[in-house]
């Protein structure tokens, strides 16, 4: 343990010194406001799995599609959305997954 640590701990405390002493009704009032920030991280930190299990999924579809699949994925059944247009989402798509 260095004097540095022990001087931040020391500011750290004497800058939330009060909280130590707040009454049991606002401890209570934090304490449920921190239940209720943990809920609502988990729920997140589900939704993120999920969709990272789902495009881990489609990326090892699509590496498993022979060329013709992929051609048809992108052939063009948008008429506002040209070939080249498309070809290009899909490139960045693959570029994307790499990362």
């Amino acid at each position: 343990m260095t004097p540095k640590t022990i001087q931040n701990w020391k500011k750290e405390f004497l800058a939330n010194a009060s909280k130590a002493f707040e009454s049991d009704n606002n401890a209570l009032e934090n304490k449920e406001k921190m239940e209720k920030l943990k809920k609502e991280n988990d729920a997140l930190a589900r939704g993120l799995g999920k969709t990272t299990i789902e495009r881990d999924w489609a990326v090892g579809k699509l590496k498993s599609l022979d060329l013709s699949d992929k051609k048809d994925l992108v052939d063009s059944k948008l008429t506002t959305l040209s070939m080249t247009r498309q070809t290009k989402a899909f490139r960045n798509q693959q570029n994307y997954t790499l990362l």
